[in-house]
Order: C-alpha cells, then structure tokens, then sequence
C-alpha cells in the first residue's frame, strides 16, 4: 500500500506541476490575444461566448492530453511492474487497467485542466473591447489574477486527485497528500515576496562573466511577478519532489539497518525453502555446531485477525529473553515472552495496534484452520517486528502456530554463537546447513540486500518524480517564448544600441539559469520539510527527524539549473534572430 500511495502521490503532484503549466500559458493567450478578443467583442461577441471560447480551447487540450496521458500511463505501468518484478524477485501481477478507471483518469485530466484555464477565461470575457482594442491588458491586473486563483487551481486538483486515491484502513494515506500539499501551496505562493532575493541570489553564477545579460535577466524576471511565480514553482515542485524522496530514501535505509539489528533475533539467519518440520531433526544438527550457542525456529504465515488479512510470524519466546531483540514500548518484556510460550498471547508492531486501534490486554480473534477462531491477548506492542509480505508481522508464540494456525514447520532458523566463537565455526556451521539445502544468511548480507532494494525502488520513484521537472521545464520554455514575444520591441532597442545576437541569447538563457537556480533552491528548502513530513507520517512521529539530503539537494540544484537552460534555448534563438528593423517598429 505504502507503494502504491507513493506513486500516487508523485501522479497527483505532476498533475499540479502540470496544471501550472496550463494556467500559465492560457493566461499568456489571453494577454497575447487580448487585441483579438476586444475586435470580437466589437463585433458583437458576448462575455459568456468569449469565455466559451477559452473554455472549449482548454478542453481540446484536456482531451488530447488526457488521452495521450492514458496511453503513456499503461505503458509505464507495465514497464513499472516489469522493473518491480527484478527487486528481489517480486511476484507482481500484470496492471489491471479497467475501464471505469481509465474513465475516472480521463475525467480527472479533464477537470483539472478546466479548472487551470476557468481564471483566464474569466479574464478574457472580462475585457472591454474600447481598452483591449487601445493596448494589452493591464499586467498588474493579470498578476493579481493568476495568484488570486491559484488556491482555487490548487483546490481542484487536490479533490481530483484524491477522487483516484488508493483506498486503505490507514488515515495517513489521506491525511499525508493532503499536508503536503498545503506545505507545497505555501511555498508556491511565498515566491512573489522571495522574488527579488532569489533573482539576485540566481544572478550570482552569472554575474562576473555576464554582468550585462545577468542584469537584463534579473529586471525580465522581477518585472512579471505573476509569471515568474508560476514557472519557479512549478519547477519548485518538481524538485521538491525529488528532494523529499532522496530524504525519505536516506532515512528508509537507515531504518531498515537499525530494524535489521533490533528484530532479528541472532548472528545469521539459516533460510530455507520450504517449512522445515521438528521432526527432521534440522535445528538439532544445527545446534550441535561447535560455537553455537542457540539456534531458534521462525516461521511467516499469512493470519486473519477480526476479518483483516495480515502478517504473522510463530517464535520461541524463551530463545528472546535474553537476546535483547525487539524494543517494546508497552508490556513488559520478561512477561511477554513468557506468555508468548504459554500460549494464547500476541505481540504486535506499533504500526499494526495503531491500524487496528488495539491496545495491551485487548483480545484479538483470528482464524485457525480447524475452521474455527481462537482468541489472543495483546501481552506487548513492540517498535519493529519481523517482516512479513504487506508489512511487519503480528508475532504468536510457536505452540500456538503449530497447533491452531497451521504452521507445518520453520521458514528459518536464528544461530546465535557463544561470545568469542572461532571463524571455523561459520565455517562449519555453512557445512551443515549445506547437507540439509538450506543457506546461511549473514546479517550484513540481509542489511546489503535490504539497501539495494530500497535503492533500487526509489530509484524508480525519484525516475517518477522527473516527469513533473520536466513538465515544468516545458513551462519555462513557454513561459521564455512568450517573453521574448513581448518583448520584440525591447530587443530591437537593445540592438540598435549596439548589442550583439550573442548577448541576446545569453541573456535569455541567463534568466533560464536563474528561473532554475531559485526554483532549485526553493525545491530544496520544501523537499527537506516535505521529506520529513512524509517520513513523520510514515512512521507516526516516532524515529523521524529532519535531515538534509545533500546528494539529493546537489542533484536538485544541477537539474533544476541544468533542464532550465536547455528549455531556453529555443526561446534564446529566437531572440537573437529577431531583425533590428522589424523589432523597433514592432507594435
């Protein structure tokens, strides 16, 4: 569930950066076209007809961007699912796309993107013919606007993006896309104050070598506050993205290496491939290794507690006493363990008594396979518990599991050895696991595996999260060719004072770099708060704290700089195309 929230919540928060990208360009529309629209409405054009005009221009993009996005989206999952397959050979089956989903995420594309396009349309029925047929639409005007309508665009996407939410019994899956989007809004609408600091901060790599073009770039930027506010944080956003995921990852690995220590109760783990029964006499050659001081069984098995399917996980509670494994943070350890062996006790995860709403001393029913129920009192609520296939497991004690709960045998044997064992004893203890088919484990070996999984999903998350920077990099280079539209005339000016095609384009190239640089440390502030917020939910407030991924955030700052000014260079040449002539008498 955890990874399908994660895709989900990347889905949502692309489908904002690209809501940006539709708000921003339809706006521009609307200005550009502003001479057009008051010849319309001279000519007799209603207000409500103009902005059906916008309207339905926004739901041909809908639909053609919708459809192409379904398309995408089923071979991405499938890609996705053949990548997920490769971790740890994941059983996984192939996506089910049915049709009233595919419906639902059609709709979903739809309305969001009549929702960014509702302001401008707005707008643009809005104009008088005798103004807009006299000079453009007043740009303080449009700033207000487009930032006034922001929370409104914001709000749809929310309700349309929770409309396709995965569906679970935790209440953080809910609550966490929610928080972060306000974190995320609240960045967004921050920008129009932070722009002159982060025009000038952006400027500082380029202002040495391009002091001319740095200060041209700087003035563009400030000037439309509006503008600049939707293509920083879209970009913002996407970063923050990949940020917060670099932070998550860090902290998941870290965690995985201290559950690794707390919960596994031995020096190397014994596995096998299928049960290992009492009577095969496994566990007694084991422990008749010179060195070993303890070998305990463990078992996983699937258990069904007051109609919920979840993780179970049988062991000796007396081979856990003095191990130090498993940190409870209720009941006391000693009893526990010895109720555990006395049959009829459970020890839960943290994670899973918050989902149930089950308390010490509360009773649990669960299914046996004799067809009936058996009840267990909650003797212990640890931090962490073994893993199991959806999450960690609820732990019962070896009588239980192989009387009632259909336990044929051990999935694995825990091998502690004495303190101050030979190496032979490895060695040795190797030899006889290998005449028995089953395979030594050391606990670096399951740590490296743990790691190398939990790189490999992120990985793919943060390859996810790339898409929403490089829609907004397709905003960026709307949003320059837009600029250099309006500024014909500007730049036939600064021509014909003598700058150079070369210094046209560096300078609009420059103010990619710096759109890419504020946007990059502004992703980096957010995905720090927004990684940390995730990793708080995720864990429900206990082992989270707030860390600085910096691999992350150098990543962040180079693609965001990077993706920015390639994004410009369409839009630089442009400009430096533009006859001296026809761009001064330019109206």
């Amino acid at each position: 569930s955890e990874f399908a929230t994660t895709t989900a919540l990347i889905a949502a928060i692309a489908l904002f950066a690209g809501a940006f990208l539709i708000f921003n360009t339809l706006s521009m529309t609307v200005i550009e076209r502003s001479r057009e629209i008051g010849l319309l409405r001279a000519a007799g054009a209603t207000a409500r007809q103009i902005a059906r005009f916008v309207l339905t221009q926004a739901l041909v993009v809908g639909v053609v961007g919708a459809s192409l996005g379904l398309l995408l989206g089923a071979l991405f999952a499938n890609a996705m699912v053949a990548y997920v397959r490769t971790i740890g050979d994941v059983v996984l089956d192939p996506p089910r796309l049915p049709v009233s989903s595919m419906l639902a995420s059609l709709s979903v594309g739809i309305v969001v993107t009549l929702a960014a396009a509702a302001e401008p349309a707005r707008r643009a029925a809005r104009i008088p013919p005798v103004e807009a047929l006299k000079a453009r639409l007043d740009l303080p005007t449009a700033r207000r606007a487009r930032l006034r309508w922001l929370a409104f665009v914001f709000t749809m996407v929310a309700l349309a993006g929770l409309a396709l939410w995965p569906r679970g019994d935790d209440s953080a899956a809910v609550i966490r896309p929610v928080l972060i989007y306000v974190v995320l809004l609240g960045l967004t609408l921050s920008i129009p104050i932070l722009i002159p600091m982060l025009a000038r901060i952006g400027g500082l790599p380029f202002r040495w070598p391009l002091v001319l073009e740095e200060r041209l770039a700087r003035a563009t930027l400030v000037r439309d506050r509006g503008r600049a506010t939707l293509t920083i944080g879209a970009l913002a956003i996407g970063l923050a993205l990949v940020v917060a995921l670099g932070g998550v990852g860090e902290q998941a690995r870290a965690a995985a290496g201290a559950w690794v220590a707390d919960v596994v109760p031995g020096d190397v783990l014994v596995t096998s491939i299928r049960p290992i029964a009492a009577d095969e006499g496994v566990a007694a050659a084991l422990d008749t290794v010179e060195g070993v001081a303890r070998v305990s069984p463990i078992a996983s098995f699937p258990l069904a507690v007051d109609g919920q399917a979840i993780d179970g996980a049988a062991m000796v509670g007396q081979d856990l006493v003095s191990d130090g494994r498993l940190t409870f943070i209720a009941g006391d350890r000693l009893t526990a363990f010895a109720a555990l062996d006395a049959g009829g006790s459970a020890i839960v995860p943290a994670g899973l008594a918050a989902r149930l709403g089950v308390a010490v001393g509360d009773p649990l029913t669960v299914a046996a396979v004799d067809g009936g129920t058996m009840t267990l009192k909650i003797v212990a609520i640890a931090a962490r518990t073994l893993p199991g296939a959806s999450g960690e497991a609820l732990i019962v004690g070896w009588g239980d599991a192989t009387a009632r709960l259909g336990v044929t045998g051990a999935d694995a044997f825990a091998v502690r050895f004495v303190p101050g064992a030979p190496a032979a004893s490895r060695d040795a203890l190797t030899d006889v696991a290998t005449q028995s088919a089953l395979e030594v484990v050391s606990l670096d070996q399951v740590r490296g595996a743990i790691d190398a999984a939990l790189l490999r999903i992120f990985g793919l998350f943060d390859a996810l999260s790339i898409i929403a920077v490089i829609v907004a990099a397709l905003g960026i280079a709307n949003t320059l060719t837009m600029d250099v539209i309006e500024r014909v005339r500007e730049i036939g000016v600064l021509r014909a004072a003598g700058m150079t095609k070369r210094q046209v384009w560096r300078s609009v190239v420059v103010e990619a770099g710096m759109v890419g640089l504020a946007g990059a440390i502004l992703g980096s502030v957010g995905g720090v708060v927004v990684g940390a917020l995730m990793a708080f939910l995720a864990v429900g407030g206990s082992g989270a704290t707030l860390t600085i991924p910096w691999p992350s955030v150098g990543v962040a700052l180079i693609l965001g700089v990077v993706l920015a000014m390639l994004a410009a260079a369409y839009p630089a040449g442009l400009a430096a195309r533009i006859p001296i002539v026809r761009a001064v008498s330019y109206e």
